[in-house]
């Protein structure tokens, strides 16, 4: 595996992947309270997106549910204090913030979020690299998105030289 091909190498998690493991979690805590709050009901969207990207109406929606303090919004303030330690400068205080967010989480006992929290800790090195550095495999999905593309749009090729071909020539585009 990796591990035994480069060794000296640092496992680094994608940042988008950890967010969205969180998410997941919101949403999980969100179908429930969905159904004894009726002000949860048509935010779950407004909730998972980020602050820049939110229209003035889910913005609203998200102070509304942030002030009413249902669990889902707990939930919520603990992914974006997660995604707050991104912008840590040094890895001691990474380190030490990830530490102070697992603490909150182990406090707090939202079920759904312990359950990623776990996964986390499992794969602490990995996920404290992702939160410090600034690397990312977005380039990298971004291709794999172009192939599947080509992939769906050629319906199948006779050759994979063909395959091959019209992959690199939309890659280039």
């Amino acid at each position: 595996m990796v591990r035994e091909d480069f060794p000296a190498a640092n496992l680094i998690h994608d940042r988008c992947h950890l967010v969205k493991y969180l998410n997941r979690g919101i949403d999980q805590v969100h179908r429930p309270g969905m159904r004894q709050h009726t002000e949860l009901r048509h935010s779950v969207y407004a909730l998972l997106k980020n602050r820049d990207d939110r229209a003035r109406m889910q913005e609203e929606i998200v102070k509304v549910i942030q002030a009413s303090n249902f669990l889902v919004s707990v939930t919520w303030r603990l992914r974006e204090e997660f995604k707050a330690i991104f912008g840590c400068d040094l890895f001691p205080k990474t380190k030490k913030y990830f530490e102070l967010w697992l603490a909150s989480v182990k406090e707090m006992a939202i079920k759904e979020i312990l359950r990623v929290t776990e996964m986390f800790e499992r794969h602490v090195q990995g996920v404290r690299s992702a939160l410090w550095q600034k690397q990312s495999n977005a380039r990298a999905e971004q291709i794999n998105g172009t192939i599947q593309a080509v992939k769906t749009v050629g319906g199948g090729y006779r050759k994979f030289e063909n395959f091959r071909s019209a992959s690199h020539f939309s890659a280039a585009a």
